[in-house]
């Protein structure tokens, strides 16, 4: 009797485990594969790609469309023999043999306005592009110092609800520019890495506006720090309605 019920428990067994390696099978040829090579638009090649490596550092597919920084390089940047810079050979080494231990792509070493150094691995090259990630962070305060010296934008010390009107009336009105700037918003991030959520939209999403905008915030502004990318994204968007350019046409204008 035993020996019955163990052979059916085992029949059944093998078809519910048939049955699930053919239900894997098409959800794998019929829906993560085509993903990953965009069938079903930019957004699930974005999330169904960063399964396959690291979401933090993306291929460059992710930024399709690129917006180019049309910027001005009329004059290449000028360089000086390494032999000729007043840092020592030895140091510059050593910063190299860093970087490349530490898995960098490249080291360009610019000195007294000259490229003194310069170093590129992994393929990489010159001309390569890549995600700048968080010194972007750094163009969005250089930018903002040009906006106010502009006359776009009065000081740093101004509800950001003077641009965000979707924040007056919210319990965000009160959040000033330069608590996006010292990353002291109250601003949360979500770890939730579901495809609908905030985070992930905020990420991969093709409008990254409005999950930017509707981040939940925790406590009073200016108050503690907290370094969570939507104060960053957020700015971006400050500069953009405050100026009423795109943010690589001004940042063209500026800096580039």
């Amino acid at each position: 009797m035993i020996k019955q019920i163990l052979q059916r428990t085992g029949v059944v067994l093998k078809k519910i485990l048939k049955w699930l390696g053919i239900g894997f099978s098409i959800i794998i040829i019929g829906g993560f594969i085509p993903a990953t090579l965009g069938a079903y638009g930019l957004f699930w090649e974005r999330w169904t790609t960063s399964l396959l490596g690291n979401p933090l550092n993306p291929r460059l597919s992710w930024y399709t469309p690129l917006e180019k920084t049309t910027g001005n390089f009329s004059q290449p940047l000028a360089t000086l023999a390494s032999e000729g810079s007043a840092i020592q050979q030895d140091v510059l080494q050593e910063a190299s043999d860093y970087a490349e231990l530490h898995g960098s792509d490249s080291l360009v070493i610019q000195h007294n306005g000259k490229i003194v150094y310069e170093n590129y691995w992994n393929d990489t090259k010159p001309e390569s592009l890549f995600a700048l990630h968080s010194i972007t962070k750094t163009m969005n305060a250089l930018l903002m110092g040009h906006a106010i010296e502009d006359g776009f934008i009065d000081s740093v010390d101004i509800p950001a609800a003077t641009f965000i009107e979707e924040w007056k009336g919210s319990n965000k009105e009160n959040i000033q520019i330069r608590d996006l700037l010292n990353m002291a918003s109250g601003i949360q991030e979500s770890y939730n890495f579901e495809p609908t959520s905030p985070r992930i939209q905020r990420i991969m999403g093709l409008d990254i506006v409005a999950p930017n905008i509707a981040a939940e915030t925790k406590g009073k502004p200016g108050t503690a720090f907290l370094h969570v990318n939507p104060n960053s994204q957020i700015l971006g968007i400050i500069i953009e309605r405050a100026t009423g350019q795109r943010f690589s046409e001004y940042f063209s204008e500026k800096i580039w």
